[in-house]
């Protein structure tokens, strides 16, 4: 597993796994959520992919996913035909975890070819800049190999091996990340297990989880280092990040072990969500189908704003950040944002009053060409700061 720093927010590495290594999947995760966003079967519609070999469908490897977003009341299928544009119709989220090639089944070895067609990249391709919001979540090698394709079509490039902590071993990584789709100041930590890397050159990708000292290996054979054809630093990749592609959104993620839960070996121990001290990773699922739905892009928006702001803006000459407690869509569609003020010595009026509400609305703009992520939103009130913090009513 793999632990990294978002602005108090953990990603802990304590154990590697080997996907070879017998597990079965904890069919009975139950998952709690605070506040469900939705009525049960009452919200957007998440396809898991079950079409491409993959190591982690609906009703295999990824139930526990499956039941987080059912208890949130998202409405989960099975997405079992290639992805066309009338199997992708019905669909607001598309998970695809770990999906292989039929050549490496029981052979992971290269060459990993792409899993998935160009006829069904094509229909991805269109499916998500019409609106649909894409999870492509890839292991270490074969899957990296496998997603490649499909992950470059969004200007992402997977690395098709391991990120470790020396050659041939895995350990502790520690760094920064930014993940602003994602009300991350809820979590604590969240842990990866093992898992891959990739990196992009596009400006308009933006890093969840970004990698610091280790090694990227790249084996011959999965698992086998003493065939290593390649290893390099690991700095500077990134283990998920995101983009925009036009109308839609995608995310994608280098390990699928901790977005699900799974019972391994004789003794059934818990790997996963379910891990005993796992940190976020449930509260990192949950924000993300959140963040995700279709009719959450605004607030996605604005929190992505306000984070940026966090980092540039200082008051006086200490630096601060704001830390998001709830946030309300108003009728001009205008979202107000509350919170509390996080910083040493940070004081208003006689350090007191150090909670916040602040409006924030689109930019408008005559430019066709207008499309800056962190200036699409602008601040539309002062700032107001109270003694409490300010909870909205449901």
């Amino acid at each position: 597993m793999n632990y990294f720093q978002i602005w108090g927010i953990g990603f802990i590495l304590t154990l590697s796994l080997s996907l070879s290594a017998q597990q079965v999947p904890d069919t009975g995760y139950v998952a709690h959520w605070n506040h469900p966003p939705y009525a049960m079967g009452e919200g957007p519609v998440v396809g898991v992919d079950g079409a491409h070999n993959n190591f982690h469908k609906l009703n295999a490897g990824f139930r526990a996913f499956g039941n987080v977003a059912e208890a949130g009341g998202f409405r989960v299928v099975s997405v079992d035909e290639s992805f066309t544009e009338e199997s992708l119709s019905d669909l607001d989220i598309l998970v695809i975890a770990n999906p292989l090639h039929a050549s490496n089944l029981g052979n992971w070895q290269l060459p990993c070819p792409s899993a998935f067609t160009a006829f069904e990249i094509k229909a991805v391709d269109r499916w998500v800049k019409n609106g649909g919001r894409l999870i492509l979540i890839a292991d270490h090698m074969p899957f990296g190999g496998a997603a490649y394709d499909l992950g470059m079509n969004f200007g992402i490039e997977w690395e098709n091996g391991f990120a470790s902590i020396e050659s041939g071993g895995f350990g502790d990584l520690f760094t920064d990340h930014f993940a602003p789709f994602t009300n991350a100041d809820s979590i604590n930590s969240i842990r990866t297990f093992t898992g891959s890397a990739m990196s992009s050159n596009r400006a308009d990708v933006y890093p969840i989880i970004i990698l610091s000292e280790g090694t990227l290996n790249l084996p011959t054979i999965a698992w086998n280092f003493d065939s290593l054809n390649t290893a390099k630093p690991l700095a500077g990749y990134y283990q998920g990040c995101w983009t925009r592609a036009e109308k839609g959104i995608v995310v994608c993620l280098g390990e699928a072990a901790g977005l699900t839960s799974q019972l391994v070996g004789p003794e059934e121990y818990p790997v996963g969500i379910s891990t005993p001290r796992v940190g976020g990773n449930l509260g990192f699922i949950q924000d993300m189908l959140i963040s995700l739905a279709p009719e959450n892009d605004d607030f996605m928006e604005a929190l992505g704003w306000l984070r940026y702001r966090e980092k540039t803006t200082k008051v006086g000459d200490i630096p601060f950040r704001f830390q998001v407690i709830d946030w309300q869509r108003q009728p001009d569609g205008h979202i107000m944002l509350s919170g509390e003020i996080i910083g040493s010595a940070v004081s208003f009026e006689e350090n007191e009053e150090d909670y916040f509400v602040v409006e924030v609305g689109p930019m408008e703009s005559d430019d066709p060409n207008y499309d800056d992520r962190f200036s699409r939103w602008r601040q539309v009130s002062e700032f107001t700061f109270s003694r409490e913090p300010i909870v909205y009513p449901d």
